[in-house]
């Protein structure tokens, strides 16, 4: 079970715990190695794991002209995470008031609420406005502070470092094999199915629409095989999906979204119903093709019908997820520079 606070919201009692800080974009592989060593740090301490977590990277508090999007929306990390064993969450914003801290001063604050026995960092963090980087300077501050420290090294295949830059940039470029190397798992993408046009059903493929949540990182325009998760009253519903990526405002439906807005249009093979309201899940297994315009509606009856055949050929449920032993292999093969 995960115990989540916020800045507003903190324990009544300071338990004892050693701690992780980041954004953890992604709960990647990278991340998972640092959170085993958490976890065995927590052992060791008689501690419970812990991750102060920030909503967005800093660097984009530091950089406003960087793209707001994420891999892992904080619900869906928070979920991920406590997979993980992480038992305390401090999930904070990034704003001002923390970008002023020094290292000192942050790390003081929650250890006001908390009594940290040990901080754990990854290979390259930095904690503070007074950017401290280098293990002596982490060495000082924490004794100063009265808590203990520990780096974990990189997670490396070969020349890849798994990180969530590298993992962003995979998923902007539709290399999915290669960002499944990363994650341990498909990319996934999940919201509520609105209703649409009705244009699926007249070319006799309908499909389960979803507006891209705000903030949340997509492959590009065009259609991919996929997996679709649907909580059908209490079933679920796991079906191959046929999954097409779209500027919303294309459709008069959602001419009032905004430009920058996508739609992600799901056909579920296999499956007859309805899903207006319900919650979807749809996992990204592998690029079919780019965006392409269409002169009539035969011309994109042929396609759409072309496309799911590929997507039934490709049978995206028993597609395997690559081994940590393969990643170096995927990565070298699909995440080219």
């Amino acid at each position: 079970m995960v115990h989540l606070f916020d800045a507003e919201h903190l324990p009544e009692e300071r338990p004892k715990v050693v701690i992780a800080v980041g954004t953890f974009d992604g709960v990647h592989r990278g991340h998972k190695h640092i959170l085993s060593e958490l976890n065995e740090l927590a052992e060791r301490e008689g501690a419970r794991p812990m991750v102060v977590m920030f909503d967005f990277p800093p660097a984009i508090f530091f950089n406003p002209e960087l793209p707001r999007e994420l891999v892992t929306l904080p619900d869906e990390r928070i979920e991920l995470l406590g997979a993980e064993g992480v038992e305390f969450i401090l999930h904070l914003k990034f704003d001002k008031a923390v970008a002023k801290l020094t290292a000192h001063e942050f790390l003081d604050k929650v250890n006001r609420s908390y009594d940290i026995l040990g901080l754990l960092v990854g290979y390259d963090h930095r904690i503070g406005s007074d950017v401290v980087v280098r293990d002596e300077d982490f060495l000082r501050i924490t004794n100063e502070v009265g808590i203990g420290f520990s780096r974990v090294g990189q997670k490396k295949y070969g020349r890849w470092t798994a990180a969530s830059s590298l993992l962003r940039r995979m998923i902007r470029e539709a290399r999915l094999r290669a960002a499944s190397a990363l994650l341990g798992r498909f990319h996934t993408i999940r919201g509520v199915v609105v209703p649409g046009e009705n244009l699926g059903a007249e070319l006799a493929c309908p499909t389960a629409n979803m507006l891209l949540p705000e903030y949340k990182l997509s492959p590009p325009a065009g259609v991919y095989a996929g997996i679709a998760l649907v909580n059908d009253g209490g079933e679920t519903i796991e079906r191959n999906a046929a999954i097409n990526i779209m500027p919303a405002r294309v459709k008069a439906a959602y001419e009032n979204e905004p430009p920058d807005r996508m739609l992600i249009e799901a056909h579920l093979l296999g499956f007859e119903g309805g899903l207006y309201g319900r919650n979807i899940e749809v996992s990204f297994v592998r690029r079919i093709r780019e965006e392409i315009r269409f002169e009539n509606r035969e011309e994109l009856k042929h396609q759409i019908a072309f496309d799911v055949e590929k997507v039934r050929d490709l049978n995206p449920l028993e597609v395997q997820i690559p081994a940590e032993s393969e990643a170096e292999d995927v990565l070298d093969e699909d995440a080219v520079e």
